[in-house]
């Protein structure tokens, strides 16, 4: 053998661990510069959108111009679908929640701009309030389900992701708005999120709040430098501009990481295969301990339903020292706290435990005590209207039964065998009646009915009473 000759040695078989890594690098790498061109979109969304509520919303709280801010929160509401439906336009096709979903909310707006200025919210607090409470939970619930939430075949999901919106997923994106807002620059010079253009990113952020504090403050304690400064900015109001500025900028980005999020989560809902979709199996519950729990359940509400079908139903006298309208008074939110309780049950032990015949005869016991007791509530409230007069509240608790019914014989009809997605339908009726409620003019309807009973608008009612 010639001494010149070497011998080669076989190379190492690449490792497959490694190149497995290195494929996932180069598909981050390759899905980068998408996702980033991608929350530039969604940072200039968000910004343009908190330009909206400062100039519409907030400039109308300073200036206490009412009927205009009612107005300009129904033009944002009804504008939110129509936004969410364009950036998740790939997630909501073929699927009818969100546009369910997004037509009550865009019917709320319309109601809003054309009625809210109106006697419907005139001295009444009580619709404010449920107003306030309503709009930005169904707008949530919008931009989730939008997102790729599923309330018919994952509704606790569904709920978690609705929390999550609200206390969670405003404040873990706000790390990616510096490439966010580098992407633009970095692009031009051949590649994106690059370490240049993020890091005058990340010093022009950091230097914004800097500046709208410091700048008030040194205005503040020389006059001088005040009259230059306020000579240079044309005689602007700097105070109420940095004021200004940082509901814009903290709302445009607390806006951005919830959108992010939802983005997120519609990518991966896109992405999974459908073994990844097929849901998790439940851990059952015990079918026996069920059951006798609600057969025990089920004796209180028997004893109680024999009181009600004596007193309210079949005309028995009344203990001594009560009217009717005062023993209508009594009891009237409890009754309904418990209906919700019995709903809940039933959802519970018909979702984690099987189907086993005393289980499904003890729900069928429940159904029927809660129908006997939402009938004891309808009878109170209508002797008590009958006493004291139709008002706001008591028209909504008397229109909230009617949906109570409604999902009572969605639950009965659930048991019997049908296979309806019943948290789902329980959740989009829900705001489809405050909607129904709003357009019903309740002014009207509360002014004809104390007509006909000869009562005021202004009925007079007892202290805790509805």
């Amino acid at each position: 053998m010639n001494t010149h000759d070497t011998i080669s040695a076989p190379r190492p078989a690449p490792d497959a661990g490694m190149d497995a890594h290195d494929a996932r690098t180069d598909q981050a790498e390759g899905m980068r510069p998408h996702r980033t061109r991608r929350d530039t979109t969604l940072l200039a969304t968000c910004l343009l959108a908190a330009l909206l509520v400062d100039r519409l919303v907030i400039h109308d709280i300073e200036t206490e111009n009412a009927r205009a801010l009612v107005t300009h929160i129904g033009l944002l509401t009804a504008s939110w679908p129509m936004a969410v439906h364009i950036l998740f336009r790939k997630s909501i096709r073929r699927r009818p929640s969100p546009w369910i979903l997004g037509s009550e909310l865009t019917a709320l707006g319309i109601w809003c701009m054309l009625y809210g200025t109106g006697p419907a919210y005139h001295g009444n607090r009580e619709f404010m309030t449920l107003s306030a409470l309503a709009t930005p939970g169904l707008a949530m619930l919008h931009l989730q389900v939008s997102a790729g939430a599923d309330p018919m075949q994952r509704p606790r999901g569904t709920a978690m992701r609705w929390l999550r919106g609200w206390f969670v997923e405003p404040f873990s994106a706000l790390g990616c708005i510096p490439d966010a807002l580098a992407a633009p620059f970095a692009a031009r010079a051949g590649h994106v999120g690059g370490g240049t253009g993020r890091g005058l990113a990340i010093g022009v952020l950091c230097s914004l709040p800097v500046l709208m504090a410091a700048t008030p403050l040194l205005t503040s304690s020389d006059e001088v430098f005040a009259w230059y400064f306020a000579d240079l900015m044309h005689h602007a109001d700097i105070r109420s501009a940095t004021a200004h500025g940082i509901i814009v900028a903290s709302g445009a980005a607390l806006l951005f990481s919830l959108l992010r999020n939802a983005d997120r989560h519609a990518t991966a809902e896109a992405d999974s295969s459908a073994a990844a979709k097929t849901p998790r199996r439940r851990t059952p519950l015990n079918p026996t301990a069920c059951a006798t729990m609600l057969a025990i359940v089920g004796a209180l509400y028997a004893a109680f339903c024999s009181t009600q079908l004596a007193f309210l139903f079949a005309g028995r006298g009344l203990p001594a020292g009560y009217t009717y309208a005062d023993y209508a008074r009594q009891g009237f939110w409890q009754l309904l706290a418990v209906t919700a309780i019995n709903l809940a049950l039933y959802g519970i032990c018909l979702s984690y435990a099987p189907r086993r015949r005393p289980l499904v005869a003890a729900l069928a016991v429940l159904i029927l005590c809660t129908a006997v007791i939402l009938a004891s509530a309808f009878t109170r409230l209508h002797l008590y209207i009958g006493a004291y007069g139709l008002t706001w509240l008591r028209l909504a608790a008397l229109t909230l039964m009617g949906y109570l019914a409604v999902v009572l014989l969605l639950c009965a009809i659930r048991l019997a065998g049908a296979r309806i997605p019943l948290a789902a339908i329980t959740l989009m009726l829900a705001p489809a009646w405050f909607v129904v409620l709003g357009y019903a003019d309740p002014h009207h309807i509360i002014d004809a009915c104390n007509a006909a009973m000869s009562f005021g608008y202004t009925a007079p009612s007892p202290t805790g009473g509805l």
